[in-house]
């Protein structure tokens, strides 16, 4: 597992009581949006996230049956 997907896993399990946009796990991991897309989708293949989508969003949060 890469750097940045390590950082935005850590960002959801410290919040797990809140859900964030692929936006808002790129402005506070402080990396773009097409790698926060493209990790977040990876960690939902392996099931560790649950992604949603609402509207033209995607929520993101963490898996609590992982």
């Amino acid at each position: 597992m890469d750097n940045e997907r390590l950082n935005i896993l850590q960002l959801l399990i410290e919040n797990q009581e809140k859900v964030f946009s692929i936006r808002r796990i790129g402005i506070k991991r402080k990396i773009n949006y097409k790698s926060a897309y493209v990790n977040l989708n990876a960690l939902a293949k392996e099931g560790v996230v649950n992604l949603k989508k609402q509207g033209n969003t995607t929520i993101c949060s963490f898996n609590h049956k992982f």
